[in-house]
């Protein structure tokens, strides 16, 4: 983070290497992507994303084109961050001003990413006019299946509720068109039929996930962690997305167990019923 002293009105003005606190906007017209510098060698991937309007703390929102980058990321983190950066969308995080930074020219002007990114809240949301942005109109629609969906003025996503077994579930649909959306409805809707053998092979799953990766976050230490007591404590997924990444549709399901994970949710990505992969 920048001293108090320091007011960040241009890229030039940032502290090198030292961690900032960030909220910009991605560039409208180009998302998050990843790439591989050697596709036959390596196996890692190189993940960026153009930002054309940024804020440093309390600083002034600056105008100039920006990129945030990390390197040497796994196939499933890429994706993640990928996800989180649609293009047209205000974000969050935490990134540092590489100490080669003098040495490149405007157009690699860059930030490497030294966090998670998230969403800003409300009151950093409502300020989208700092950043010389148009607030879109709310979009709804109304499917027969996943019931009202709404796109928010500020998001790239319709959002909506289902209901299994008598509990919410919230639903989203990563995308910026009716026909991103109608496509991702298409391959949405043959895993929503076949829920209930979808959601119990997640339970299953999980259970063996949880066995070798996360025995040490049981805390009920004189209660065995039994597949029943494990699905009794994790119940079903609390949410549900689709999306749709370098051309291929996929989903993700969100669970949450205070026993279980404390105060962390899980994630399990993938893109049909028997292959997921999990993510704490």
């Amino acid at each position: 983070m920048a001293k108090a002293t320091t007011t960040v009105k241009s890229y030039q003005d940032i502290p090198v290497d030292r961690r900032q606190e960030v909220i910009a906007w991605v560039d409208s017209d180009s998302g998050g992507f990843r790439f591989k510098r050697d596709p036959s060698r390596s196996k890692t991937w190189h993940f960026g994303c153009r930002l054309t309007a940024w804020q440093v703390g309390d600083g002034p929102v600056v105008h100039e084109k920006v990129f945030v980058r990390k390197e040497r990321l796994n196939d499933a983190d890429s994706l993640k961050l990928i996800r989180q950066t649609p293009k047209g969308r205000l974000i969050q995080f935490q990134a540092r001003l590489p100490k080669d930074a003098s040495s490149l020219q405007k157009s690699q002007w860059y930030w490497r990413l030294d966090g998670p990114i998230c969403k800003p809240g409300r009151a950093a949301a409502k300020r989208m006019k700092e950043f010389g942005l148009q607030k879109p109109e709310s979009r709804i629609l109304n499917d027969r299946v996943f019931g009202q969906l709404k796109c928010e003025a500020d998001q790239e996503e319709f959002q909506g509720t289902v209901s299994y077994c008598g509990e919410e579930l919230n639903v989203s649909f990563l995308a910026e068109t009716s026909e991103q959306l109608a496509s991702l409805l298409d391959y949405a809707k043959p895993l929503w039929k076949l829920r209930d053998t979808w959601f119990r092979h997640w339970q299953l799953a999980l259970f063996s996930y949880y066995q070798a990766h996360l025995q040490e976050n049981w805390w009920e230490s004189e209660e065995k962690l039994t597949k029943a007591v494990f699905r009794q404590h994790l119940g079903w997924p609390v949410g549900m997305e689709f999306l749709n990444v370098e051309g291929v549709s996929s989903y993700r399901l969100t669970g949450w167990s205070e026993e279980l994970f404390s105060d962390h949710g899980i994630d399990a990505f993938g893109t049909s019923i028997n292959e997921m992969e999990f993510q704490f």
